[in-house]
Order: C-alpha cells, then sequence, then structure tokens
C-alpha cells in the first residue's frame, strides 16, 4: 500500500512537471528569440575577446521580455543603472583600493542601505540587484593590484552588459513581438474560450480557469507599451483598456453561468467570437443587438460587454473604481516595521559571511555563493526556500548538461559556429523553461547560468572541470547560509501576510457586492481575482516553510477553504439579481465579517456571530449563505490563533 502511494505521488509529480513545460501561446517565440540574442552576443564577445562572456550571455535572460518595447525599455534601463553604479564605484575606488577594512566595511553599508531600500520602497524590482553589483564590484577592486588594472576592469564590467544590451536592443525591434498584439491576442483567447462555453465545449471550461489564474496584469501591462508606442489611436487602446478592466468579470460570469446550467442564446457567444475577430485585426468592437439577447446568462453579461463599445453604459452610472492612494517612494510602514530592517540586516549577513568565508580559505572560484545570498533572499522565508529550491534544482540540470557538452561534444568542434549551434540549443531550452510558468522560471534562468559557465569559458574552448565545480559549491554553500539565516534568525512566516491578504479580500467583496450593478463593482471584482490569485500562491508556500515557522493544519485547510469560498462568491454575487430585503441581508453578512477582522489587534473575547439561514428557498442564495458559513469558520479559527499568538507573546 505504501509503495502504490508512493507510486501514484510520482506519477502526481510528472505530470505536474509536465503541465508546466506544455506549450503556450508565444512560448516558444520567446524562446527562440532568447536562443537568437544569446547566440549573437556570444559571437560579439568571443570575437573582441571581452572577459566574462557566459555573463554576457546570461544577462540576456534579464533583458529579454515578451515584448519588444519591454525588452527595449528594460535594456535602456539596465544600462543606465549599471552606468550610475560603475561610475559610484569607480568615484569610491581611489580611496578604497589600498583600504581593505574600509572597502569591506563600505560593501556592508552600501549593503544593508539599498536593501532597506528594496524591503522598503518602490526600488524593490532592483534595489537587491543594485545591492549585489556594488558588492560584487567592490570585491572584485579589492583583487585589483594598481589603479590603471581597476579602470580596465570597470570598463570591461559595463561592456559586460553593454554588449547583450545593445543586440537585445537591435533583436527586438526587428524580429520582437509587438505589445498591441500581444494584448489582442491575450483577449481574444479569453473571448474565444468564452464564447465556446457558452457553446457548451467541456474543454473550454478547463482554458476559462487557465484564463482566471493568469489574471489581466501583463495585458494592462502590454496596452500601457503600445501607448508608448505611439502606433495606434488612443480611442482602440481606450477601448482595449475597458475590455482587460472587465475580461476576467465576464470569464467568471460565465464559468459559474455554465456551472449552474443556465441557457445562453446562439447571439451572444457569436458576439464574442466576432469581438475576439475585431481584436486580431485591430478593428474597433462591433454593436451587440439588445433584443437577440434573452436568456439569465445573456443578462450578467449584456452589461459589460455595453460596457466595452460605451464607456456611459448603464453599467457606468455609479461612478468608477478609486485607485488606493499612492503612498510615495517609501511604503507606509517603511520606518514603524522592524520586518525592513531585519530583511536588509539577514541577506548582507549572509553575503558578508560567504565573502569573508571564500577570502579566508583563499577559494576566489566559490564567489558565487555571494551572489546567491542576494538572488535567494526573499521577504519571507517561504519565499527565500522556494527560490533556493529552485536554484538548486536548476543548477544541478544546467550543470550536468554542461558537464556532458564538455566532455562529449566540445573536443570534436572545429569552429566558432559549433560553439554558436552548443549555446543556442542550451539557451533555447532553458528560456522554454523561464518562459512558462512562475513556479518554475526562475529554474530556467539558472539552467542557463550553470550550461553558460561550463559550455564558454573563454576566447577558446575550455575542457577544465575545476570552473564548473567550483561554481557548484559556491551556489550550494550561498544557498545553505541563507537558509539557516532566515529560517533561524527572525524568521518571517508567509501566513502572517496570508492572514493581511484574506481580511483585504474579504474588505474588497464587501465593497465589491455593494456595487456588482455598476462598473466599479465589476473593475473590482477583476481586482479580487488579482488577490485570490496572490493569496493561493502564498497559501502554497506555507507548506514550504520549516515546521517550526507553519502554521496548525487546521489552519491551513480552513485557510484554503476559504479561499475556494471566496472565489465561488466572486462569481455568485455577480450573478445575483437586485432584490432589496436579499440584498441587505448580504450586505450586513459580510459586513460583519470585515468589521470582526482585526488588522493586528487583540480579538480576546469577540465572537462571531451566525449567518442566517437563507429563507427564499433560492439555490443561489442557498449557496452563498454555505460560502458565507465557510468564511466565518475560517474567522473562528483566526481569532483563536490570534488569541494564542497574543498570549504567546504577552507571556
Amino acid at each position: 500500500m505504501v509503495q502504490l502511494a508512493s507510486e501514484v505521488g510520482r506519477r502526481g509529480a510528472v505530470h505536474g512537471l509536465l503541465d508546466l513545460l506544455r506549450p503556450a501561446p508565444g512560448r516558444l517565440a520567446f524562446a527562440l528569440r532568447i536562443a537568437l540574442i544569446c547566440v549573437l552576443t556570444t559571437l560579439v564577445v568571443e570575437v573582441y575577446q571581452t572577459p566574462e562572456a557566459a555573463l554576457s550571455a546570461y544577462l540576456v535572460f534579464f533583458l529579454a521580455k515578451p515584448d519588444r518595447m519591454g525588452s527595449i525599455l528594460q535594456s535602456i534601463v539596465l544600462m543606465v543603472m549599471t552606468t550610475v553604479l560603475i561610475g559610484i564605484v569607480f568615484l569610491l575606488a581611489g580611496g578604497l583600493l589600498d583600504a581593505p577594512l574600509l572597502r569591506v566595511s563600505c560593501m556592508a553599508v552600501l549593503s544593508f542601505c539599498l536593501l532597506f531600500l528594496a524591503s522598503a520602497s518602490k526600488l524593490k524590482p532592483v534595489g537587491a540587484t543594485m545591492a549585489l553589483v556594488l558588492v560584487y564590484a567592490l570585491d572584485v577592486l579589492g583583487k585589483a593590484q594598481i589603479g590603471e588594472l581597476a579602470t580596465r576592469g570597470l570598463l570591461y564590467a559595463w561592456l559586460m552588459v553593454a554588449i547583450p544590451a545593445a543586440v537585445t536592443i537591435v533583436v527586438s525591434l526587428l524580429l520582437g513581438a509587438a505589445p498591441h498584439r500581444m494584448a489582442a491576442d491575450a483577449m481574444a483567447r479569453r473571448l474565444d474560450a468564452a464564447a465556446s462555453a457558452l457553446r457548451g465545449d467541456a474543454n473550454a471550461m478547463a482554458v476559462l480557469a487557465t484564463c482566471l489564474a493568469e489574471g489581466t496584469s501583463s495585458i494592462r501591462g502590454w496596452i500601457k507599451l503600445a501607448g508608448l508606442e505611439k502606433m495606434h489611436a488612443p480611442e482602440l487602446l481606450a477601448e482595449w483598456s475597458r475590455i482587460a478592466d472587465t475580461v476576467s468579470a465576464l470569464l467568471l460570469r460565465v464559468q459559474q453561468g455554465c456551472r449552474r446550467g443556465e441557457g445562453s442564446s446562439r447571439e451572444c457567444a457569436d458576439y464574442l467570437q466576432l469581438s475576439a475577430q475585431a481584436l486580431r485585426s485591430g478593428q474597433p468592437l462591433p454593436l451587440r443587438d439588445p433584443l437577440a439577447w434573452q436568456s439569465q446568462q445573456d443578462a450578467g453579461i449584456a452589461p459589460i460587454v455595453d460596457y466595452w463599445v460605451d464607456p456611459d453604459a448603464p453599467l457606468a452610472d455609479g461612478g468608477h473604481l478609486v485607485a488606493p492612494a499612492a503612498h510615495g517612494f517609501f511604503v507606509p510602514d517603511a520606518w514603524t516595521n522592524p520586518v525592513h530592517v531585519q530583511y536588509a540586516l539577514k541577506t548582507t549577513a549572509a553575503a558578508m559571511c560567504c565573502y569573508f568565508l571564500y577570502t579566508i580559505l583563499v577559494w576566489p572560484g566559490i564567489h558565487t555563493c555571494l551572489i546567491t545570498c542576494f538572488i535567494v533572499a526573499q521577504a519571507t522565508a517561504a519565499e527565500t526556500i522556494e527560490k533556493l529550491q529552485l536554484r538548486i534544482a536548476g543548477c544541478l540540470v544546467g550543470a550536468l548538461a554542461g558537464i556532458a557538452v564538455v566532455l562529449l561534444v566540445l573536443p570534436d568542434l572545429e569552429s566558432i559556429f559549433g560553439l554558436l549551434a552548443l549555446v543556442g540549443t542550451g539557451a533555447g531550452l532553458a528560456a522554454w523553461v523561464a518562459g512558462g510558468s512562475p513556479r518554475i522560471a526562475y529554474a530556467g534562468l539558472q539552467i542557463a547560468f550553470a550550461f553558460f559557465m561550463c559550455v564558454i569559458q573563454g576566447d577558446t574552448p575550455g575542457f577544465g572541470l575545476v570552473a564548473i565545480r567550483d561554481r557548484v559549491v559556491g551556489i550550494m554553500l550561498g544557498n545553505l547560509v541563507a537558509h539557516l539565516i532566515f529560517t533561524q534568525i527572525w524568521p518571517v512566516s508567509v501566513a502572517a501576510r496570508l492572514d493581511s491578504r484574506l481580511r483585504n479580500l474579504v474588505d474588497t467583496l464587501r465593497q465589491g457586492f455593494a456595487e456588482r450593478h455598476r462598473l466599479a463593482g465589476v473593475q473590482r471584482l477583476d481586482l479580487i481575482i488579482a488577490m485570490l490569485i496572490e493569496a493561493e500562491r502564498d497559501l502554497e508556500r506555507v507548506l514550504a516553510e520549516p515546521v517550526h515557522l507553519r502554521p496548525p493544519q487546521a489552519w491551513i485547510d480552513r485557510s484554503h477553504s476559504m479561499l475556494l469560498s471566496l472565489r465561488e462568491l466572486s462569481g455568485l454575487l455577480l450573478a445575483l439579481p437586485a432584490r432589496a430585503q436579499q440584498d441587505a441581508k448580504m450586505q450586513e453578512a459580510l459586513d460583519r465579517l470585515v468589521f470582526h477582522m482585526p488588522a493586528g489587534t487583540s480579538t480576546a473575547g469577540q465572537t462571531m456571530p451566525a449567518t442566517p439561514q437563507a429563507s427564499t428557498g433560492d439555490a443561489l442564495e442557498d449557496q452563498i449563505h454555505a460560502s458565507l458559513r465557510h468564511l466565518e469558520q475560517w474567522m473562528t479559527l483566526h481569532f483563536t490563533r490570534k488569541q494564542e499568538t497574543d498570549h504567546r507573546a504577552h507571556r
């Protein structure tokens, strides 16, 4: 029996991995484009014999984006950032070249400051990368014997970034996917799936679920980038923005209606398919025939599609969604929450421990341990462990593939074109992984990093395995140090963030219910879906935490039940017809949930009032009340756990 269960578990893991690696729209084109950029970058650095050729090829994975405008902007930003950072190091070089103690102190201070900004400000996307570049540059500076060598090293460091950035810009301009095309194709795919589901296609329901899980944030980003290109009419982009704001609500409405067996007219499905064709051809959406839409399912879809064509449609009579107030450069709790300082201290401590270790051992080949600490360090222990696992797995796969190539293929190569073919093949396969789900994307980067380090060892073919061994040892060492520090010193559980997200979800759902017959309610539903995706990912991360950090299994089970209830309520409340008496009861139940969810304060003595049973006999309302009771069961456990935490803290 145990062997059977183990076999079933292995099969499930294999199927899950295959699902993550299966083809997706645009994935092949993205992988081929990255492979081409890596090949051209390797050709340039081999011809001009610039150092660190493998790192130049690896940087392509950070520069290339699925669309051309994103790739160009990313390349320009990284070029500017690198120029500024190298300029800072150049200014500091004179005073730090012959002062080791001052240089190490400067490394630690700069690391702490930039990592604090990465946690507590809008520099979060690039703060850790800036810290890594500065600290590593100062480390390399310490190895220079004279000022001329230091200057030349900084110039080569700039070229290491400038070459792949320039190649990426050129290839993106010539072959990159247009952002407006990617946005239109993504929205058209969603409308086609909705039309197929309305016609009774069972396979379309799986596509609907996938589209809902993907969200629409990437679509909105592509529409904004299309606006920067100034190649399309503002009216058309505005129409596309309205579709992006509400398409998730449409998909959820179709999904819930099909599950409940609500019929739909053929005209509704035909209209969605015609709209998809209009998106792909870059034409405005057609007007619908209001007399042809008669079913209950149509009644929930009609206001949404009317808003796409006419922003002054009746759905918008309640105003617009109010965006959250901007908090400036720093996050609201930047100066009061100790987590930001703790994150900066922990990451800096891990990096400096690795630096001292390979300096004392006189083993510079394992300097990748320093780089690893900056890369895997995350806000919570679960995220750190998750990234650590992906880095180890990707490194082992890439290193094994690279060693096999070095031993079996490189000795038979007679020209640089054979090396370029190997680079392109490895880059394409790694890019296929990197272009997939966030669950495995980072592993693709590490496969490329380890493979390039093995295969591209200089301006001539290299067959030594010492460099490969050192880099793998460095990565493993950095992972070990980061794991020990982030799980033993000020460990941060992802459960606390999940609690906060669940509170925000219930509050946003309450507001969306109050506005569900207006534009703001439909837009808020799209926000709810995005929040649900983030909360579900946090719940998955909880399982990766060490036992001493992980919340009780009962809490995990109830949180999972709550997320299912929230997802169900999101679709049900949009479909619920307007009834004054029942609306008041539903709003009261949701208000009661929100007002009994304290944000970090003690809940001792508070009790949850029971949700009244539905009295109308309406199956839809019975389902809503059942979901609300699931939420209140979770809240009861939430209060109990909060009381226990407060009691332990008080003691």
